[in-house]
């Protein structure tokens, strides 16, 4: 799917759309505010377990852009 994922050597590599809306925010914000690790944690061995044929840059640079993307999204929620 184009819209999910770019391609690589493989298939295709999730986006850091995909990252954010598999963590799911604003439901693993915990009462201080930041991100509860579990729910990265749980999505960094999904993705894994998904995209078997992921380099480690490949999935650096997954977790990376998604980390960075989550941050807006939290930095929003909060601010809303």
């Amino acid at each position: 799917d184009l819209a999910n994922g770019i391609f690589a050597l493989g298939g295709y590599l999730p986006t850091a759309d995909v990252v954010v809306s598999s963590i799911g925010v604003p439901n693993s914000i915990d009462g201080n505010g930041y991100l509860s690790s579990g729910a990265y944690d749980t999505f960094a061995s999904n993705l894994v377990s998904q995209y078997p044929f992921l380099t480690a840059a490949d999935s650096y640079r997954t977790l990376l852009l998604g980390a960075l993307a989550l941050q807006t999204q939290i930095s929003n929620h909060l601010a809303s």
